[in-house]
């Protein structure tokens, strides 16, 4: 596909006098237009923007009165250069391929039941240390959580993370989440939570 690519000027920046010349083009504002017909339909993309133009003195100047399009847009291309100007017309012909053939994504679901994308983690640990297990847990609607240890909803743990701050012998065991929306309910593997067993200091050494 080839669309027909067109450049205009919108306005011109002017200043009234400079270096001895009047209304000389400082700022040029361009759009940059492209056309395809496919399948009788006309599809459209546009790119605008500006560039400054400098005027040298001693260099041939054109009155304002006798500028052409084809002129000042030539003097964009320069002033921008060939792989930008290249690079906006690309994106032209993008947005008309993106119109004749929209990109296809693929959305959830939106009444799918929950489903665990990554499962909570075995943990040991020190007592006195921190422990948190984490679930990811997807579906439509959002589900909500509930925690249990060893089988026993634990009270207020009803996120995808269970943080126990300072873990005591009693939080040692088996932990699951279960997560719940309209169209079901899903469990996590068992996670557990044991003892990390310090490394025992070396021994002292017998005096001989």
């Amino acid at each position: 596909m080839s669309a027909t690519i067109t450049w205009k000027v919108g306005t011109m920046e002017c200043y009234p006098q400079y270096q001895q010349e009047k209304d000389v083009v400082f700022t040029v504002h361009w759009d940059c237009l492209g056309s395809e017909e496919y399948s009788g339909s006309t599809y459209t993309g546009r790119v605008y923007g500006s560039n400054g133009v400098t005027y040298h003195s001693g260099s041939e100047f054109t009155p304002y009165e006798d500028l052409t399009q084809e002129q000042v847009l030539s003097w964009v291309w320069d002033s921008m250069g060939q792989d930008q100007k290249q690079n906006i017309e690309d994106s032209v012909q993008t947005q008309i391929n993106n119109a004749i053939n929209p990109p296809v994504v693929i959305l959830p679901l939106p009444w799918s039941s929950p489903m665990v994308t990554s499962q909570p983690q075995s943990l040991s640990v020190t007592t006195g240390s921190l422990a948190t297990f984490t679930v990811t847990i997807i579906g439509k609607p959002t589900p909500t959580y509930q925690w249990f240890k060893d089988s026993v909803a634990i009270s207020g743990a009803t996120t995808n993370e269970y943080t126990i701050q300072s873990v005591t012998e009693s939080d040692y065991g088996s932990y699951v989440v279960t997560a719940t929306n309209t169209n079901g309910t899903v469990s996590s593997n068992t996670a557990t939570l044991s003892p990390l067993n310090p490394i025992p200091a070396p021994p002292t050494p017998t005096p001989v």
